[in-house]
C-alpha cells in the first residue's frame, strides 16, 4: 500500500512539473511575441535607412527574463522555445540590415546568445549546441528546404537566403561553436545554391565563410576531413567561374573603339570640283588641308594601336587566369566534388541524429553526382570557349585531353548530348588549328594523346 501511495506521489509530481512547464514555456512564448513591439524606435530609424546603437533597454530586459526563465524550463521545451526566440532574432536581424545597409555587431541575435551563456551555461555546453542547431533548423526549414523555385543566375541575394547563409554564423558564436557541423552545413547549402543556379548566393557563402574555422578542423575526423576536401572544390569552382566573367567582361566591354578613320586617302587635287576653277581654295591650301588630316589619322591610329596593345595584354593576362582557374577544377587533387573518404568508410549520419532536417549520407552523394554533372561540363565548356577565342587552338583541343582522363573522371559527368556538342566544338578548334599550322600533321600531340 506503501509502495503504490509512494508511485501516484511521483504521478502527481511528474503531472504538476509538466503542468508547470508547460504554462512556463506559453508564458516564455508571450514574451517572445512581444519582443517584435518593444523595438518600434529602433524600425522607424532603420526604415530611414539610420544607424541605430542595437536592440534597446526594454527589449534587452525581456531577453534577459526569457533566458531567465527558460533555465527553469525541461531540457527539450528550453531547446525548442530559445531556438524560436533564435530564429525570430535572425529574421529581424537581417531585414534590419537589408533595409539600412548597416550591420551591428550588438545585435539581437548577439544579445541573445550571450544572455543564454550567462543564463544556462551551467546546464552543459551541448544544451548550447543543441539551441543553435535546433535554430538554424528552424531557419533553414522556412528558407532553405522550403521548395522556392530557381531564381535567375544574376538575380541578387534573396531575403531567404540571406537568412539561410546568416544562420551558419550561430554555430561559429563563442561557447555555442560547432565548427565540424559549421561546416557541413556550409557544403549543404552551397550543394542546394548550385542546383537551384543560384550562383550570387554560393559565391556569396563562400566568401564570407570565415578562414579562420577551416584552420580549427580537426581532419583526423575523416567526416570533417571530406568537409574540407568539398569545401575547397566549392571555392575552386567559385574562383573558376569568377575569373572567366573577369576575362568575359573584360573582352565584351573594355576593347577600344575602332578610330574613325584609319587611313584618310587623298583628294584628288586637280579636279575642278575640289578647286573650283580657282574661284575655291587654291591647290596649296587644298593639299595643306589633306596632309593634316593625313598626319591626324595616322596620330589617331597609333594612339589606337597602343590602346589596342594594352588591351590584348591585360586580355591575355586574365585569360591566363581564366584557363588556370578553370583547369584548377579540372585537376581538383582527389577529384572535384569526389570524398577522400570512400563514403562506405565514413559514417556520418552521427552528426545528424538530432539534424531530420539535413540529408543523409546516401543523398548528399547523390547530390555531390548531380552537381558534378551540372558543374563539371559547364567548366569544360567555358574553358574550351576561352582558349578557343583566345586563337589558342592547340589548348583548346587539348582539353579533350582532360575529358577523356579516366583519373579526372570528367567525361563521366557528360549526358550523350553534352558531350557531343563538346567535341563538335573540339572538331572546329582543330580545323583552325590546321589553318595555323598547314605543315603539322593533322592533330599532332594534342588529341587524346598519351603521353
Amino acid at each position: 500500500e506503501t509502495t503504490e501511495m509512494d508511485e501516484d506521489d511521483r504521478s502527481a509530481d511528474e503531472t504538476i512539473v509538466e503542468e508547470t512547464d508547460r504554462i512556463l514555456a506559453i508564458y516564455i512564448k508571450q514574451l517572445i511575441r512581444s519582443t517584435t513591439s518593444l523595438d518600434l524606435e529602433s524600425d522607424v530609424r532603420r526604415r530611414n535607412k539610420i544607424a541605430t546603437s542595437g536592440p534597446n533597454g526594454a527589449l534587452i530586459e525581456t531577453y534577459g527574463l526569457i533566458a531567465q526563465y527558460s533555465f527553469e524550463l525541461e531540457r527539450s521545451t528550453l531547446v525548442d522555445v530559445y531556438s524560436g526566440l533564435l530564429r525570430l532574432c535572425l529574421v529581424e536581424d537581417v531585414e534590419a540590415e537589408r533595409v539600412s545597409g548597416v550591420i551591428l555587431e550588438d545585435d539581437r541575435r548577439t544579445v541573445c546568445l550571450r544572455l543564454a551563456g550567462e543564463w544556462l551555461a551551467s546546464r552543459g555546453r551541448e544544451l548550447l549546441v543543441d539551441i543553435v542547431v535546433e535554430a538554424v533548423d528552424r531557419v533553414w526549414r522556412e528558407t532553405l528546404f522550403a521548395g522556392v523555385d530557381a531564381l535567375p543566375e544574376d538575380q541578387t541575394l534573396s531575403f531567404d537566403e540571406d537568412c539561410a547563409i546568416r544562420a551558419i554564423e550561430l554555430l561559429l558564436f563563442p561557447g555555442f561553436e560547432n565548427y565540424r557541423e559549421a561546416l557541413v552545413r556550409c557544403n549543404i547549402a552551397l550543394r542546394q545554391f548550385t542546383l537551384a543556379k543560384k550562383l550570387m548566393a554560393a559565391r556569396e557563402l563562400v566568401e564570407w565563410f570565415p578562414t579562420s574555422v577551416l584552420e580549427e578542423m580537426d581532419l583526423s575526423d575523416p567526416v570533417a576531413l571530406n568537409a574540407r576536401h568539398e569545401f575547397d572544390a566549392w571555392v575552386a569552382y567559385i574562383n573558376a567561374l569568377g575569373a572567366h566573367h573577369a576575362w568575359n567582361s573584360f573582352v565584351l566591354s573594355a576593347r577600344p573603339p575602332l578610330p574613325k578613320s584609319l587611313v584618310l586617302d587623298a583628294a584628288p587635287t586637280g579636279s575642278s570640283a575640289e578647286v573650283g576653277g580657282g574661284d575655291q581654295r587654291d591647290r596649296a591650301d587644298l593639299e595643306q588641308d589633306v596632309a593634316l588630316r593625313r598626319e591626324g589619322a595616322r596620330l589617331e591610329q597609333s594612339a589606337y594601336l597602343e590602346r589596342l596593345a594594352v588591351f590584348e595584354k591585360e586580355a591575355d593576362r586574365k585569360l591566363d587566369a581564366a584557363v588556370d582557374a578553370l583547369q584548377a577544377v579540372l585537376h581538383f587533387g582527389g577529384g572535384w566534388m569526389i570524398d577522400l573518404e570512400a563514403p562506405n568508410t565514413v559514417d556520418d549520419d552521427d552528426l545528424l541524429h538530432r539534424n531530420p532536417v539535413l540529408p543523409s549520407s546516401a543523398v548528399r552523394c547523390a547530390e555531390m553526382r548531380r552537381v558534378r554533372e551540372y558543374a563539371l561540363p559547364l567548366v569544360v565548356t567555358l574553358l574550351h570557349g576561352a582558349l578557343h577565342a583566345g586563337r589558342r587552338y592547340e589548348a583548346a583541343v587539348a582539353v579533350a585531353q582532360d575529358v577523356a582522363d579516366p583519373q579526372l573522371a570528367v567525361c563521366d559527368s557528360f549526358s550523350p548530348q553534352d558531350l557531343s556538342k563538346f567535341l563538335q566544338s573540339v572538331c572546329e578548334s582543330a580545323m583552325l588549328l590546321s589553318e595555323q599550322h598547314p605543315t603539322r600533321p593533322p592533330h599532332a600531340r594534342t588529341l587524346f594523346e598519351k603521353q
